[in-house]
């Protein structure tokens, strides 16, 4: 299965498709491009993350037949483009683990290059795992602070990890916010003493913790051409509303007379009568 969100990391928009192969072996996807009429050129791109991007495919709208795929591309059986009114569509089929990476489609306007909403496909490994802690879900009081790590077990620690945070929210559609952060996970050896693996911990700091900030937060690490897409937590944010504070603000100064005045000592007066 997959499914898909929409994620906005500095002023790039993308879509994400996460594919589960651990419970599907064959899966196609079918990566959309729409362009307006005035497109002459367009063309579709493949980036891994820390590598430059490498064309795929390239067509001309004038020539019905005009499309190629370039370089290591050229003989793959398991790319296809299907052009049409207004689309230019890349199908993937099979997909495996190295296809995982950021497409996106161009298209030029006479001398003007624009490029489209690019599409990240992530593929679930079968044996390299992420997990997120907290498991499940965490609540947090706003303006609290709280720390999501991703743990990922895998045999190698050698290169460089991008890890990448996506924010699901409840509000509708899958619109989410893309967190990206440095390597700078800590890695170690695994417990068992004939373990060759490393757990490699990244952490998402998260402080003064708003409404805005709830959502389910999955965790993705990119390495040795490869983007491992963890499990989700969910990130509840409990909220202290406003007439709570007005019904203490009114009603302590009673609670505070009511409680001075029954501890409040008994006055004990004495007639002293004085006879002369």
């Amino acid at each position: 299965y997959y499914h898909n969100l929409i994620c906005c990391g500095m002023f790039f928009l993308f879509y994400v498709i996460v594919v589960d192969n651990e419970t599907t072996a064959y899966h196609n996807v079918t990566l959309n491009c729409f362009y307006t009429s005035s497109a002459k050129h367009l063309s579709w791109y493949k980036q891994v993350p820390g590598e430059p991007p490498q064309i795929i495919s390239s067509f001309y709208k004038s020539l019905a037949d005009s499309n190629i795929f370039h370089k290591q591309f050229k003989d793959s059986k398991r790319l296809s483009v299907s052009t049409g009114d207004g689309l230019y569509n890349l199908k993937i089929s099979n997909v495996q683990s190295s296809d995982s990476a950021l497409y996106y489609c161009s298209f030029t306007l006479i001398t003007v290059t624009e490029f489209a909403k690019g599409t990240f496909l992530l593929l679930k490994s079968k044996t390299i795992k992420l997990t997120l802690e907290p498991t499940y879900s965490v609540s947090v009081q706003q303006g609290g602070s709280v720390t999501l790590n991703c743990s990922m077990l895998t045999g190698s620690i050698n290169g460089e990890h991008s890890v990448y945070w996506f924010r699901k929210t409840s509000r509708g559609s899958h619109l989410g916010t893309l967190y990206t952060t440095s390597s700078g996970g800590k890695c170690v050896r695994s417990p068992e003493s004939s373990s060759l693996m490393h757990s490699c911990v990244y952490s998402l700091p998260k402080r003064n913790v708003s409404v805005s900030d709830a959502g389910t937060y999955h965790c993705a690490v990119a390495s040795c051409g490869q983007i491992l897409f963890g499990e989700g937590t969910r990130l509840n944010v409990e909220v202290l509303h406003v007439f709570k504070y007005y019904f203490l603000i009114l009603f302590l100064p009673f609670c505070l007379i009511f409680f001075e005045g029954s501890h409040q000592q008994p006055e004990h007066v004495v007639d002293t009568q004085v006879s002369l």
